[in-house]
C-alpha cells in the first residue's frame, strides 16, 4: 500500500487527476488516499472465510475449492468496475496486483488502456516451501499436495488470462520481469519503485532511535520467507567481543507463538534479541537511523523496499545476492552482497559492526545513491513512461 499512496501523491503533485477504484474489503487505513483524489469508489465484496470445521480426508479440498470460489465471486464483483471504468473518459487505469491474484479479474473487462503494476513473483511458479523437520509436517504436506496443485493451476489458467489483457506490464524488478517472461511468455517493463526521502533520511543521533546495545536491523512480519532466522544464526557466530543485537521490526504486532520461536532460537544462539511492531514510517526511519546496518535475508525477493528505506537513511545494507536485492544495494559501496550461507552473512555483518569508517563511507554512499536514482520524482518518471506506452 505504501507503494500505491506514493505514486498516487506524485502523480497528483504532477497535476493528474486520480479516482481510486477498490473493493470494499480493502485495507488502507494506514496509507489514506482521499487528499489526492477526486472520487473514491469501492464496490461490495466480503471475502469468505474458510470452513473451520474438520473434515476427515476432505479439509483441504474443501478450502481449495472455497479459495477458487471466492476468486470467481471477486471476478463478479469486479465487472462492474470495469464497466464504469470504461464509460468514465478515463485516459489510463494504473492496476496493482493484490496478495489474492497477480492480475485482477478487473482487467477481463477493462477496454480502457491499463498498466499493470505488479509487486509480486507469479503465483504459477512452484512456491518456496517453508522447512518441515517433523515426520507430522513432512505428512501434512503431502496431505494437502493435490488440493494445493489443483488450486494452483487454477490460479495460474486465471493469471493467464488476465495477464494477457492488460495494455502494458510494468514490473519492480528486472527480477520479476523476468520471472513473468519465463512463465508466462509476456514481456513486462522494469518500472522501479521508490522511497519517500522526506521520511527516510539521515536524521541527527539524537533523533534516532534509543535502543539496546548496537543492534542490526531486520525488517519484516515473522515469516520464515523473510529469512529472520539466517540473520540470528549468522550473529551468533560473530564472536561475543563484537557481537551485536538484534532488532526485529514488524509491521503488526507478532504473533506471540511466532514470537516465542524466535526468541528460543536467539537464546539458543546467544543472540541478544527484541521484536517489535513499527507504527509509522517515522518510527521505522528511525530504527533505521539507529542500526549499525540493516540485514535482508527474505526468499525470492521481488524488490524489497527495505533496503532502499535503509540506504536512504545513511545504513547499509548486508543482503543475500538474490531477487530484486541485486538491483538495489550495490556490493562494496552500498552495503555488502553474500550467498545464502550462515558464515559468509556472518562476516559481512561483523565487518560493518567492527569498522566504523566503513560503514559511514557505505552508509553516505547509500544516501547519495537513494537521492540521485530511488526517490518517488525519478519512480513515477519511469511509471509516466508506461502511461505513454499504454495510450500511445
Amino acid at each position: 500500500m505504501r507503494v500505491v499512496a506514493s505514486q498516487v501523491e506524485e502523480l497528483h503533485r504532477r497535476g493528474a487527476e486520480i479516482d481510486v477504484f477498490t473493493l470494499s474489503s480493502t485495507r488502507g487505513g494506514a496509507f489514506p488516499l482521499d487528499r489526492w483524489v477526486a472520487r473514491r469508489r469501492a464496490a461490495p465484496y466480503q471475502p469468505e472465510s474458510l470452513t473451520r470445521r474438520r473434515l476427515p480426508m476432505l479439509t483441504p479440498y474443501v478450502h481449495a475449492w472455497q479459495t477458487y470460489r471466492a476468486w470467481r465471486r471477486m471476478e463478479r464483483a469486479l465487472a462492474p468496475l470495469a464497466r464504469e471504468l470504461d464509460q468514465g473518459g478515463y485516459d489510463a487505469v494504473l492496476v496493482h496486483d493484490c496478495p489474492v491474484t497477480l492480475a485482477p479479474p478487473l482487467l477481463a473487462g477493462l477496454q480502457v488502456p491499463c498498466v499493470l503494476y505488479l509487486h509480486r513473483i507469479p503465483h504459477g511458479l512452484p512456491p518456496q516451501e517453508a522447512p518441515r523437520s517433523t515426520r507430522r509436517e513432512r505428512l501434512k504436506h503431502l496431505y494437502y499436495a493435490p488440493a494445493r496443485h489443483w488450486l494452483a493451476a487454477r490460479a495460474d489458467a486465471l493469471e493467464r488470462r488476465h495477464l494477457a489483457a492488460a495494455t502494458v506490464l510494468a514490473a519492480n524488478s528486472h527480477f520479476t520481469k523476468e520471472l513473468v517472461y519465463a512463465h508466462y511468455g509476456l514481456q513486462a517493463h522494469t518500472c522501479y519503485p521508490g522511497v519517500d526521502t522526506r521520511v527516510f533520511r539521515r536524521l541527527p543521533p539524537a533523533e534516532s532511535s534509543p535502543a539496546m546495545r548496537p543492534f542490526v536491523l531486520s525488517v519484516g512480519r515473522l515469516h520464515w520467507m523473510k529469512g529472520h532466522e539466517l540473520v540470528l544464526e549468522a550473529v551468533g557466530q560473530i564472536p561475543v567481543r563484537l557481537r551485536p543485537a538484534v532488532f526485529i521490526a514488524t509491521p503488526e504486532p507478532p504473533d506471540p507463538a511466532a514470537a516465542a520461536r524466535f526468541a528460543d532460537l536467539a537464546a539458543a544462539m546467544e543472540v541478544e534479541l527484541e521484536i517489535g511492531a513499527i507504527p509509522d514510517d517515522g518510527a521505522l526511519s528511525r530504527r533505521y537511523n539507529g542500526a549499525l546496518c540493516t540485514v535482508t535475508a527474505s526468499y525470492a525477493e521481488p524488490f524489497g523496499l527495505a533496503a532502499i528505506e535503509s540506504m536512504a537513511c545513511g545504513t547499509p545494507v548486508v543482503a543475500v545476492s538474490e531477487g530484486g536485492l541485486r538491483e538495489t544495494v550495490v556490493h562494496g559501496e552500498t552495503g555488502l552482497l553474500v550467498d545464502r550461507r550462515t558464515g559468509e552473512m556472518a562476516k559481512a555483518i561483523g565487518r560493518l559492526a567492527g569498522d566504523r569508517a566503513v560503514r559511514d563511507r557505505m552508509g553516505a554512499r547509500a544516501a547519495e545513491t537513494v537521492c540521485r536514482q530511488w526517490t518517488w520524482r525519478v519512480a513515477v518518471d519511469r511509471l509516466e513512461a508506461c502511461f505513454e506506452m499504454a495510450t500511445e
